[in-house]
């Protein structure tokens, strides 16, 4: 779903709908989310959507200003909830629950579980070779709202946990993101509750108040 580069494009409406076990691949790495959005615009509306075992992450903005409302993922074969590429989206009423092992890809798909699952994972900018060539300091800075979300993982010894905080997280703010984080619950999740990865360009961003975690429960 691309909206191209304008902040207030219109790209219609997805409402009610229900996403499962997306995320076919065409080669390795390379799987489909349940639902992406490319730069898509706040005047669009997102809103009571479900996504449920997708391979990859379950909802993923790129860029843009979409605001959405009502979102529940359930069972993520990767991320939960995902943003990078300077997404200045708002996003209120979400669930996330994992409750155990995910879901495989079928005989013959050459995608892959991911090794670094979250329930957030928010990025300043998409990858040392890509969009962060110039550092994590890259502009636009991702600043997204996201705000009255209940996000729980299936607790210890289901999941992958890397070394280095950036797997099994209930909340991943990285590669330089802003953003504000309010009004929420994180529990069950391995690694850690919070993790702030990336630590020089992304504590600037804490430093300079803008990245915000308010109000903010994380439970074992």
């Amino acid at each position: 779903w691309n909206g191209g580069n304008l902040d207030n494009d219109n790209s219609g409406s997805m409402v009610y709908t229900r996403v499962e076990f997306a995320g076919a691949a065409a080669i390795l790495n390379v799987e489909l989310n349940s639902y992406s959005l490319y730069a898509v615009g706040r005047s669009t509306r997102f809103e009571y959507n479900q996504a449920v075992r997708g391979l990859d992450d379950q909802f993923e903005w790129f860029g843009g200003t979409v605001d959405s409302r009502y979102l529940v993922s359930y069972e993520a074969g990767d991320d939960h909830f995902d943003a990078a590429e300077g997404h200045r989206g708002r996003h209120q009423y979400l669930i996330a629950l994992q409750t155990g092992p995910r879901v495989s890809p079928r005989p013959g798909n050459p995608g892959s579980l991911s090794g670094e699952q979250n329930g957030f994972e928010i990025d300043g900018c998409g990858s040392a070779a890509g969009t962060c060539a110039a550092g994590f300091s890259s502009t636009p800075y991702s600043m997204p709202v996201f705000a009255n979300f209940t996000v729980i993982g299936p607790g210890a010894g289901v999941l992958p946990v890397r070394a280095g905080g950036d797997g099994g997280v209930g909340l991943l703010a990285r590669r330089g993101t802003g953003g504000v984080f309010m009004n929420g619950v994180i529990g069950r999740w391995p690694e850690a509750g919070i993790s702030l990865f990336d630590s020089t360009s992304t504590y600037l961003r804490l430093a300079d108040d803008s990245l915000n975690i308010r109000n903010v429960l994380s439970i074992d």
